[in-house]
């Protein structure tokens, strides 16, 4: 009877954080009640209390659940045989239909990028994005390098333009993506960026050739 107890409070606990992220995505953090996470949940505000403290508190425990596989895409990033830009296209271009098709992706960056300006008020948004942005740029950065020691760019002011262009229109992209209601063509204006970016400054040297598979 402990036991299983034990195993429905687990339940309980899983369904109230899945519950909070949904709201605090649909409604922003600040606007988003523990009545609201509680009927989403189908549970008491009792139940909630019991397991979080505060707004805080479940905000910690949301963000701490999400998992990228952008991240992890290019964390497996080697200087072996692999085409580092090549490989950064294909990321990307799954990135964008993971963002289409996936509510825990659209959740992690609606959160992250859109739902940003609420992270002054709310530590545990404020740690979870800061810790986003610098893990994710630096990642890019990393693959920018790797890519200048496999001689596909010819100088570092080459990987910090393209990374400054990659990174900036990408926020756009999503920013614009949830702002005009899921539209595709901010994701579909993304591609053609990037696709644009490397033509312009990587087409032309001779060790670069883009993977046309990855479309």
């Amino acid at each position: 009877m402990v036991r299983k107890t034990k195993e429905e409070a687990s339940i309980t606990k899983e369904r109230i954080i899945k519950a909070a992220e949904e709201c605090f995505c649909e409604h922003g953090v600040y606007l988003s009640s523990f009545d609201m996470v509680a009927k989403k949940a189908k549970c008491t505000r009792g139940a909630i209390y019991w397991h979080f403290r505060d707004k805080n508190e479940l905000l910690y425990h949301v963000t701490q659940s999400f998992r990228w596989p952008l991240m992890a895409e290019l964390k497996g990033l080697s200087s072996g045989d692999e085409h580092i830009l090549n490989a950064l296209v294909s990321m990307f271009r799954r990135c964008i239909n993971d963002l289409s098709t996936e509510s825990q992706v659209q959740h992690y960056l609606k959160l992250m990028i859109y739902r940003c300006d609420e992270a002054e008020t709310y530590k545990p948004l404020q740690l979870s994005l800061s810790r986003f942005m610098c893990d994710f740029e630096q990642l890019v950065k990393d693959a920018m390098c790797l890519s200048i020691s496999k001689g596909e760019l010819d100088g570092e002011d080459k990987s910090v333009i393209i990374t400054n262009i990659l990174l900036y229109s990408f926020y756009g992209a999503v920013r614009k993506f949830f702002i005009t209601g899921k539209s595709q063509k901010p994701l579909t204006e993304f591609i053609e960026i990037l696709d644009h970016i490397l033509g312009e400054f990587v087409i032309n040297n001779k060790n670069y050739v883009l993977d046309e598979s990855s479309d």
